[in-house]
């Protein structure tokens, strides 16, 4: 009974496609909506890579301590590590997100036919090879 109400789906390859172009076009405005922020934090990076050397010439010409400058550079260090993760997540161009909806499109050109390799037939036999 569930076989033939998927054998009724039909998505027809125009719908597919257009499916697929609004996706990916949502997911091309996230990368050019980020790319303001990415260009601020890669500026912010060579900042604090600039404030870790300028404060390395400070301890050897005797106006920081040691003790001074390590707390610096432990305070300059996360907050660059901080940056460059925030960098890596805006830096995404969604291609392995792109990938996963081809896939889940290509399955919905025939969704009886992925019912019946996923179904509860299929379900319970993939148990019984346990």
């Amino acid at each position: 009974m569930i076989e033939e109400h998927y054998a009724a789906v039909v998505i027809p390859a125009d719908k597919r496609a257009g499916l697929r172009a609004a996706i990916y076009a949502g997911f091309d405005e996230l990368v050019a909506s980020a790319r303001p922020e990415l260009e601020a934090k890669t500026k912010r990076v060579r900042q604090i890579q600039d404030q870790q050397d300028t404060a390395v010439r400070a301890h050897l010409s005797g106006k920081l301590s040691l003790e001074a400058l390590g707390r610096v550079q432990e305070q300059l260090d996360a907050e660059l590590e901080a940056t460059r993760r925030d960098i890596a997540v805006l830096s995404c161009d969604y291609a392995e997100q792109k990938l996963l909806i081809d896939d889940c499109l290509v399955l919905a050109r025939d969704p009886r036919d992925f019912y019946r390799r996923s179904g509860p037939d299929a379900i319970a036999a993939a148990r019984c090879q346990t």
